[in-house]
């Protein structure tokens, strides 16, 4: 992003000083400069967890397949339509499914260190992403840790506590 984009902002913003708007230019700019912007802001931010969202090993977990590579998910060899999000989030239960993962780690993991959303914004995502897999019955897999967050549950079927 260049200085003529954030100045198209800043002139619709009301009731801005001169001095008040250039003083604004000059840290979104700065901002821009740190952190970078455009795929290297993505990718920074996909990276955030750990894990390379473009790539990986597929991992597998009761006929659940994830392959990072293709970016698909497959439940005995048919596809399961995901959206991004539910993707990164299945992936990163799936890398940590030895351990309850915390909400606040999945907002990081999934959307980035950088950003602000409420801890709640998870479960519901969550839902999403058990309402994607429930036709399959792999829904299951994500069992909900109270008050803490969430663990993929990676115990094979016909194995559960009865």
């Amino acid at each position: 992003m260049n200085n003529g984009c954030f100045e198209t902002l800043l002139a619709s913003v009301p009731r801005l000083t001169g001095h008040q708007r250039q003083a604004l230019l000059q840290a979104l700019t700065a901002e821009a400069e740190e952190h970078g912007t455009g795929a290297g802001t993505a990718a920074r931010f996909g990276d955030a967890g750990g894990l390379p969202w473009d790539g990986g090993a597929p991992m597998s977990l009761r006929g659940l397949d994830i392959d990072p590579q293709r970016h698909e998910v497959r439940v005995h060899g048919r596809a399961i339509e995901l959206s991004r999000t539910q993707f990164r989030l299945l992936r990163f239960l799936a890398a940590h499914r030895h351990r309850v993962v915390t909400r606040e780690e999945v907002i990081r993991a999934v959307w980035g260190a950088r950003a602000y959303l409420e801890p709640r914004t998870v479960d519901a995502h969550v839902r999403r992403l058990r309402r994607a897999l429930r036709p399959s019955g792999h829904d299951r897999l994500i069992r909900t840790v109270r008050g803490v967050g969430y663990q993929l549950d990676s115990t094979p079927f016909g194995e559960e506590a009865a």
